[in-house]
């Protein structure tokens, strides 16, 4: 039998959404609930290898996945297909997590440019689809320029893979920088009233883990050195190509991304090592006979899991076995 999709009304866009989740069951809820809301264009695969074969036959609005799938994860797939290989048209991705894995991944999906849906959370999904595709998925670069020329080539080099905002100064670039917190910094240093060396103090001063491509005329090695232990991820030597600059671009977002992974797991083992010792403190004082400072290790340990109550089911399945 042949079901006919019920026609969106009249001069709505037809939302075609790709959807992969590594649990059956979830993905098939998460494919009714869209069609109940009047999303039915969605096209289910099993692999990020099937995400890109779609993207390369045709545009898709938004991707929802998991954030593991079986050849990928979600943060290595959002870096491919938001790179602008698939045409000017960027993907807007949501991944559907586990409520008790959202602290976990927020750092990973912020520097990806992914929003996060709880399990728990799946009546809002519809309204999230239609907000993520009227957005812009593409990250913010800040380009300060006081060259018109380059300001414009840069532009138009990099404006399918970024938001563009541009300043002509020192002055007005730390400013934006303020006010914006842009994804990626692009500085030359040649530039009037605050020079560049300056601004990218100032910028690293305000986060010192902020990416900074500094673009420069002078080939001296001192001076590189200089800016790298100044904190510039990266510098560009005037002149370059459009692929050099594209590129040198592309690897500080993927640092920031890689180093806030880190962060995360930098916490997560501290988490793990607290864990580990308040579980080994309260089974010493159990067996000691001081049950009620046990008691306490053990409601920190919880604490520090960060994980939900149990379910019903969860008890029953614990009294089982004990």
């Amino acid at each position: 039998m042949i079901t006919v999709p019920r026609p969106q009304p009249q001069g709505s866009p037809i939302l075609r959404i790709l959807l992969y989740h590594a649990d059956a069951p979830t993905q098939r809820h998460v494919k009714a609930v869209l069609k109940s809301a009047g999303l039915p264009h969605v096209v289910a695969v099993q692999s990020a290898r099937a995400i890109i074969d779609k993207l390369c036959l045709g545009r898709f609005d938004v991707l929802i996945t998991s954030d593991q799938l079986p050849d990928l994860d979600a943060w290595r797939l959002a870096r491919i297909v938001q790179s602008g290989r698939f045409g000017e048209h960027l993907l807007r991705i949501i991944v559907v997590c586990e409520d008790h894995e959202v602290s976990l991944l927020c750092a990973s999906a912020a520097n990806h440019h992914v929003r996060l849906l709880p399990v728990g959370q799946l009546e809002h999904l519809p309204e999230l689809v239609k907000e993520c595709s009227q957005s812009d998925a593409r990250p913010w670069l800040l380009i300060v320029e006081d060259d018109p020329q380059s300001a414009e080539l840069a532009r138009s080099a990099l404006g399918q893979i970024f938001n563009v905002e541009i300043a002509s100064d020192g002055r007005s670039g730390l400013a934006a920088y303020e006010r914006q917190r842009h994804d990626l910094v692009l500085l030359d240093l040649a530039l009037p009233n605050v020079p560049g060396e300056v601004v990218l103090h100032r910028i690293r001063g305000l986060d010192p883990t902020q990416p900074v491509v500094v673009v420069t005329a002078n080939t001296s090695l001192d001076s590189h050195a200089s800016l790298v232990l100044d904190g510039a991820y990266d510098f560009l030597v005037k002149p370059f190509d459009i692929e050099t600059l594209r590129e040198a671009c592309r690897l500080a977002i993927e640092q920031r991304a890689h180093n806030s992974m880190h962060s995360t797991r930098e916490q997560l083992g501290g988490a793990l090592q607290e864990l580990r010792g308040r579980i080994y403190a309260a089974v010493h004082l159990n067996c000691s006979g001081k049950n009620q400072a046990a008691t306490q290790h053990l409601k920190s340990a919880i604490r520090t899991c960060r994980l939900p109550p149990l379910t019903d089911d969860e008890w029953g399945d614990l009294k089982n076995q004990f």
